[in-house]
């Protein structure tokens, strides 16, 4: 999520939080729950299309072939990966009415960027005992394709099974970075199968 955004929950947690503990003050303490339930379901709309993204392409590409290699044969390449963000995972809109401690500055709804979405931003406001609260909703990356180059290697092992190895390097995403890099394993099923490795 974006940094100053957080920064400034964080902050204003502090603030509210040693105030209730030196007032012991309910009120105070159901407005931080409050406000920790806006900030959850702001983070959720915000966040998660660019999780699912982020999961999607780090399993892609992982299998080049079925056919499996031989004992201790070694494979490379380098491969490109695109991915574009669809329009219904770059906004999200947001009313009055789906928070408990904020609300909008301006107007009762609003369309507001997820993390794969532009650079709009509105402000939220709300009050944590006489305190004004004011926070500005966080920035996407507003790139509609983000391409990366990665490395991947296979090294045949025992009984059908290959050990796969998947690195990029990171991909600057505005204010952050993005990088894929795992480890896996294929089995070769099919070798089971007489049938089927004969029309290979």
């Amino acid at each position: 999520m974006h940094k100053p955004f957080l920064k400034g929950l964080f902050a204003v947690l502090l603030l509210v939080s040693g105030r209730a503990a030196a007032q012991a003050d309910q009120e105070a303490i159901m407005q931080i729950g409050h406000l920790l339930n806006d900030a959850l379901f702001f983070s959720d709309k915000y966040i998660t299309p660019a999780t699912d993204a982020a999961v999607y392409q780090s399993v892609s590409g992982w299998i080049t072939t079925p056919k499996k290699r031989d004992l201790w044969e070694v494979s490379f390449g380098l491969h490109t990966n695109v991915f574009f963000t669809p329009q219904r995972d770059r906004n999200f809109t947001i009313n009055n009415s789906d928070f408990t401690f904020f609300q909008l500055e301006q107007g009762t709804s609003a369309t507001v960027p997820t993390a794969l979405g532009n650079d709009h931003q509105v402000y939220l406001t709300g009050t944590l005992g006489n305190s004004p609260v004011r926070l500005e909703t966080p920035q996407g990356i507003d790139m509609e394709t983000v391409a990366y180059p990665y490395l991947q290697g296979a090294l045949g092992l025992w009984y059908g099974t290959d050990l796969l190895v998947k690195y990029s390097p990171k991909v600057k995403l505005k204010k952050s970075d993005y990088q894929v890099y795992g480890v896996g394993l294929k089995h070769s099923f099919s070798q089971y199968f007489k049938s089927l490795e004969a029309k290979k």
